[in-house]
């Protein structure tokens, strides 16, 4: 049985019916064919999601509500410097599955890509996009935050109201990934900063310390970008139990 599922904004939901906005209702009886009477899963990205029949028009009946069972409890936050081309796009996709709340894209001494402020606002409308698709596709209710794009500066002043500051240096010799999340066992939530190609300076590496972050290894081989991001997210959304 074929099952859709929506992202609308709340105030499209009221008491009994559903509003869908014209893109949806163009997707549903264009692109799927789906017939009146057809059940539809509806998100209004607070948490809470909606069965409804779809009557092939922009009003649709709420046949029952419930909490989604799919969002994390614990909170998870990247901080991804911004990469070459399109490993924005495939990263945000990836940490959305994975549960975190929120990404922020940020600008280091190394990024090669800084696009302007036309350019950055079409890459941020893309991956508002991208974010809702793809928790649309994994079960959320809740869509992954996108914010940016900022600088270093800005970025590592974010994160003091979280358990866990975690700065990805590739030099760090005391700390690992693993023996961090092992010894803060009862975090509830972690905010991650992953660097672009070429990963961080020393002198960025020495303000995030001073800035309350805490540096780690993600273990003896050099990853990649978007490796990193996910790989890290994915470890800490798993010790944190998302």
């Amino acid at each position: 049985m074929r099952h859709y599922r929506f992202f609308v904004p709340p105030e499209n939901v009221s008491e009994n019916l559903v509003t869908l906005p014209a893109d949806v209702v163009r997707q549903l009886t264009k692109v799927l064919r789906a017939k009146p009477g057809e059940k539809i899963t509806i998100i209004d990205g607070t948490g809470r999601e909606y069965e409804c029949l779809f009557d092939g028009r922009e009003q649709s009946e709420i046949v029952s509500e419930s909490k989604c069972i799919c969002d994390p409890e614990a909170k998870v936050t990247l901080i991804q410097v911004l990469p070459k081309g399109e490993k924005i796009d495939l990263i945000l996709r990836m940490i959305t599955e994975l549960g975190a709340g929120e990404m922020v894209i940020a600008l280091s001494e190394r990024a090669v890509s800084r696009p302007d402020a036309k350019s950055a606002e079409k890459k941020m409308k893309r991956l508002e996009k991208i974010a809702a698709e793809s928790a649309e596709q994994c079960g959320r209710s809740v869509v992954t935050k996108i914010t940016g794009i900022i600088s270093f500066d800005e970025a590592v002043k974010m994160g003091a109201d979280y358990d866990l500051r975690l700065f990805a240096y590739e030099e760090e010799e005391k700390n690992s990934l693993d023996s961090i999340l092992h010894e803060t066992n009862s975090a509830k939530s972690a905010i991650i900063f992953i660097g672009c190609e070429g990963g961080f300076t020393k002198e960025e590496t020495d303000s995030a310390v001073e800035a309350g972050w805490t540096p780690v290894s993600l273990g003896k081989r050099i990853l990649r970008a978007d490796t990193a991001a996910v790989a890290t997210v994915a470890r800490v959304a798993g010790a944190l139990k998302t």
